[in-house]
Order: structure tokens, then sequence, then C-alpha cells
């Protein structure tokens, strides 16, 4: 069996002022895909499971009720958040 990937919590600098702004609580939304303030903030240099990652970002688009989450997040988000790979995406 494989592992669940761990993936920097980069990919979700940014959200819980997202979130914000559609009156949505980033806290609620951790809690609710069983993560911690703590272990998101630190897992830019640990690494996150990829499917704790999923679970807030899936979370967070059903609470907004919002078809387009994943695009309106994607426009919102800075690539740069994520280094050298963020510089990459951005110039390819």
């Amino acid at each position: 069996m494989l592992s669940d990937p761990l993936i920097s919590s980069a990919v979700l600098h940014g959200l819980d002022d997202f979130l914000k702004q559609r009156n949505i609580a980033y806290e609620e939304i951790l809690v609710s895909a069983g993560a911690t303030r703590q272990e998101v903030d630190c897992a830019p240099q640990t690494g996150l499971q990829l499917s704790t990652i999923l679970r807030i970002l899936d979370l967070a688009a059903l609470t907004a009720q919002s078809p387009c989450f994943g695009l309106e997040w994607s426009q919102a988000y800075d690539p740069r958040e994520l280094g050298v790979f963020g510089y990459l995406l951005q110039n390819s």
C-alpha cells in the first residue's frame, strides 16, 4: 500500500483570509478536516499529508457553497508562496 505523500502547507497560505472574506471560519474547517492551526503553520517545512490538504480544500468549497471555489482560490493564491516551484509554474 502506498503511503500518503507529504505536501508543503504553503499551498494553503492565505486561505484563512480568503475564507474570512466569505464569512467562513478557517479554524472550523481545520478542525473538521482533522488538522490544527499549528500543524498547518509548521507544515511548510515538515509537510502535511495530501489527504489532509484535500479535506481542508473540499470542506472549504462545501462550506462556501461555490461550484467555482477551486477557480476562485487559484486566482487569489500567490504561486510565489511555493518558492522555486511557484516560480517555475508562473514562467512555464
